[in-house]
C-alpha cells in the first residue's frame, strides 16, 4: 500500500506495544488498526487545541481496496475552470496551474499535488472539450499542463514533459511561491462556505428570538466578521451561530442593549436569559480569540446531566426499563463541556447521569478496572429485570459518542425538526412503505426536503440513472434495507449520481463509485460513503458501523447544486459523447499503480501456493 500510495498519501506504521501512550490516545483497541488522517486540523473546544482527527478504514486487508479506499478521502482543493469562470481564476497575481484533460474527474495523483501546494499554488482543471478556454492558454493537444503566475493566459508557460508524478512536482515547485513565502490562496478562501450567516434583524428576531434553539450571536458594527468567530461556529456542538452587523442595524442592537462591539452573545432556550463576551479582561485589541469564545460558551453551556451517586444509582436506572440511560463514571465532581453537549443533543430524548468518584464497591459491581468509562443501561423487553449495562467503546469526542447514542434514541425521537425536544414519543411507529424517494429538482423532492430539514442521519443511495433495469433492482436493496432498519435515525432516499454529477461529487462520489450509499449528517456536514458491495447484508453493516461509531464520517464544505437540465438529456449527451470518443484510456497513473497492485498480489498468492506445496513435499519424505 505504502508503495502504491507513494508521492500521494504518507503511510506510517505504529508498534503499540512499544508506543501504548498512542495506541489510547487514538482508540486503537484491536489490531491491526489502520486511521487515515485528514488534510486539515479542526478546533477541538473541549481540548482547546487543533488536530487532525482519524478516520478508521474497515475494509478488505488486501492492497487494491485499500489504496481505492484512502485515494477516495483525499480532499478536492482543485478549482473546475470553465470560460465564464476563468476571470476569478486569474484574477490575481498568486501562482497558479490549469490542467486541460478529457476525463470528468479529478485525478488522485492531481488532487495530492492540489493539497501538497495548497498554500504556494492554485490548482485548477479545465476540459479539453473547451477548445475556445484552451486556445487562449496556447494548448492545442491534451492532456496539458500549463503554469500562469499572473492574470495574463497568454503568458502561460506549458509543462513539456510527461504526466507523471515526478516530473510533475518539479514543474509545479519551479513556479510555485517558494516554501519560505507560503500563503493561502485567496480563491479558495473566498469559495469556502460561510459558517456564521450574517443576520438582519428580521431574521434575528423569526430565527433566534422566536426559536427554542441555543444561539451564539456575534454583533459587530462593520466590518467582516473575524476568522476566528468561523472556527469556532466549525468546531460548536449544540449552539446555531449569526452575526449582526449594528451598523446597518442599528435599531435592533439598542433594542438588545448592545453598545459595545463587537459582542458575543449567547442565547438560552429563554432568550431573556443571555450571557455576553467582549473579550478576556486584560485584552486591549482582536479580542475575540478562538480559545477565549470557546471557553465563554463552555461555561455557559446548560447542564441537563443529574448528579448520580451511590444513594439514586438504583433509583437512576430504573427508568431505563421504559427509555436508555446513561451514565458517565468518571473522577470528576462536574461534568465535561464535552458531556454537557452530548447531553443537551439529545434532552428530552435520552437522560444521561454523572456518577463522580465512584467508591471501589462501585468499581467493582460495574467491572471498572478505569475511569472515565460511559455506560448506557437498556432494556429489552421493557422490564427492570431486563435491563443491562453496554460500555460505550468509542473515544471521547463528539463525532464519536453522539451517532453511538442516537441508535438508542432512535425509536424515541420525533422525526418533526422543529418539534420541542422534550416531546419525545415511546412508540416508534410503522416502518415506512411505498417507492423509495428521489431526490431531485422539484417540489418536495429536493435534497433539503428529503434529507436535510428531517433531522438526524440520511441515508442516500447514489445510482447511475441510465440504467432503468438495473436502478429498480438496487432501489429495492434499499427499500428491504429501509425496513429492517426500522425504527432507525435514518432517513432514507436516492439521486441520479450519473445524472447529478455535480451535487455527487461534492462528497466525493463519482462515477466510479457507483452504485454506493451515503451516510449524510447535514447538520454536522459530515459524510461516510458506503465501501463494498451493494447488496443488502453489506449495506446493513455499514449503516449499524456507522452508528456505532466503527466506521467515522469525514467533513464536507458544502453541497453543489442539483442538475438543472432533465436527466434523460443528461444521460443522451453522455451516452453521445463516449461514442464518439471511443471509450475513454484510463488515467497512466492509475493504471500503472493498480497493474503493480494486481502483479504484486499475483506473486504474493504464488509464493504461498510454492511454500505450501514445498510443506508436502518435506511430509511426504518423512513417511
Amino acid at each position: 500500500m505504502a508503495k502504491n500510495l507513494a508521492g500521494m498519501v504518507k503511510v506510517a506504521a505504529v508498534d503499540c506495544d512499544e508506543h501504548k501512550g498512542l495506541a489510547a490516545k487514538f482508540n486503537v483497541r484491536g489490531f491491526p488498526t489502520i486511521k487515515v488522517f485528514p488534510v486539515e486540523k479542526q478546533f477541538n473546544p473541549y481540548t482547546k487545541k487543533s488536530a487532525k482527527i482519524p478516520t478508521e478504514y474497515n475494509g478488505p486487508r488486501t492492497a487494491k481496496p485499500m489504496v481505492d479506499a484512502v485515494l477516495g478521502m483525499l480532499p478536492n482543493f482543485v478549482h473546475t475552470v470553465k470560460a465564464e469562470n476563468m476571470t476569478d481564476f486569474l484574477a490575481d497575481d498568486y501562482p497558479k496551474a490549469l490542467l486541460f484533460t478529457d476525463k470528468d474527474t479529478v485525478s488522485p495523483l492531481y488532487k495530492s499535488l492540489a493539497v501538497q501546494f495548497s498554500s504556494r499554488m492554485r490548482l485548477g482543471q479545465a476540459a479539453s472539450a473547451d477548445t475556445e478556454l484552451a486556445a487562449q492558454f496556447g494548448v492545442e493537444s491534451f492532456p496539458a499542463l500549463v503554469a500562469v503566475k499572473g492574470s495574463d493566459p497568454k503568458a502561460a508557460v506549458k509543462h513539456t514533459g510527461k504526466i507523471k508524478k515526478e516530473e510533475l512536482l518539479a514543474f509545479l515547485g519551479e513556479h510555485a511561491l517558494a516554501e519560505g513565502a507560503a500563503k493561502a490562496d485567496p480563491l479558495r478562501a473566498a469559495k469556502k462556505p460561510k459558517m456564521v450567516p450574517a443576520f438582519t434583524a428580521a431574521e434575528l428576531q423569526s430565527k433566534v428570538l422566536d426559536s427554542k434553539d441555543l444561539w451564539v450571536v456575534l454583533f459587530h458594527n462593520g466590518g467582516k466578521v473575524p476568522t476566528s468567530m468561523e472556527d469556532l461556529a466549525t468546531a460548536l456542538k449544540g449552539f446555531k451561530t449569526a452575526s449582526v452587523d449594528c451598523a446597518a442595524a442599528k435599531e435592533v442592537c439598542k433594542e438588545q442593549g448592545v453598545d459595545t462591539f463587537p459582542t458575543l452573545r449567547l442565547f438560552q432556550v429563554d432568550k431573556s436569559d443571555t450571557e455576553d463576551f467582549t473579550g478576556a479582561a486584560d485584552c486591549m485589541e482582536d479580542c475575540m480569540e478562538l480559545e477565549a469564545m470557546s471557553d465563554f460558551v463552555a461555561e455557559h453551556t446548560p447542564n441537563v446531566v443529574t448528579a448520580v451517586n451511590e444513594a439514586n444509582f438504583n433509583q437512576f436506572l430504573a427508568g431505563a426499563a421504559e427509555r436508555p440511560r446513561i451514565i458517565l463514571f468518571s473522577k470528576k465532581s462536574e461534568p465535561t463541556p464535552l458531556y454537557k453537549s452530548v447531553a443537551l443533543n439529545f434532552q428530552g430524548i435520552l437522560n444521561f447521569g454523572l456518577f463522580a468518584n465512584p467508591s471501589q464497591p462501585m468499581m467493582d459491581q460495574m467491572q471498572l478496572k478505569k475511569v472515565p468509562q460511559v455506560f448506557v443501561f437498556f432494556a429489552q423487553n421493557g422490564t427492570a429485570e431486563s435491563v443491562q449495562a453496554m460500555p460505550y467503546p468509542g473515544g471521547f469526542t463528539f463525532e464519536e459518542m453522539v451517532p453511538f447514542f442516537d441508535q438508542f434514541a432512535a425509536p424515541f425521537r420525533e422525526r418533526d425538526p422543529n418539534a420541542p425536544a422534550q416531546a419525545a414519543t415511546s412508540g416508534s411507529g410503522a416502518a415506512p412503505t411505498g417507492p423509495l424517494p428521489q431526490i431531485a429538482r422539484s417540489d418536495g423532492a429536493s435534497f433539503d426536503a428529503l434529507c436535510g430539514s428531517k433531522g438526524g442521519l440520511c441515508a442516500v443511495a447514489f445510482l447511475d440513472g441510465s440504467n432503468a433495469e438495473k436502478v429498480a433492482e438496487q432501489v429495492a436493496i434499499v427499500e428491504a434495507v429501509r425496513t429492517k432498519k426500522h425504527p432507525s435515525p435514518y432517513s432514507f432516499s436516492w439521486v441520479d449520481a450519473a445524472c447529478h454529477s455535480d451535487f455527487a461529487s461534492s462528497l466525493d462520489i463519482t462515477s466510479d463509485k457507483l452504485p454506493t450509499l451515503a451516510v449524510i449528517s447535514p447538520s454536522k456536514q459530515r459524510v461516510h460513503a458506503h465501501v463494498g458491495k451493494f447488496n443488502e447484508a453489506e449495506l446493513l453493516s455499514t449503516l449499524d458501523a456507522v452508528l456505532s461509531g466503527r466506521k467515522s464520517t469525514s467533513p464536507y464544505s458544502s453541497l453543489n447544486e442539483l442538475e438543472e437540465r432533465a436527466c434523460t438529456d443528461v444521460h443522451a449527451e453522455t451516452a453521445a459523447a463516449i461514442n464518439a470518443a471511443g471509450g475513454e484510456e484510463d488515467d497512466d497513473i492509475m493504471k500503472e499503480m493498480m497493474e503493480e497492485i494486481r502483479r504484486n498480489e499475483e506473486a504474493a498468492a504464488k509464493a504461498a501456493a510454492e511454500s505450501k506445496k514445498g510443506k508436502k513435499k518435506k511430509k511426504g519424505k518423512k513417511k
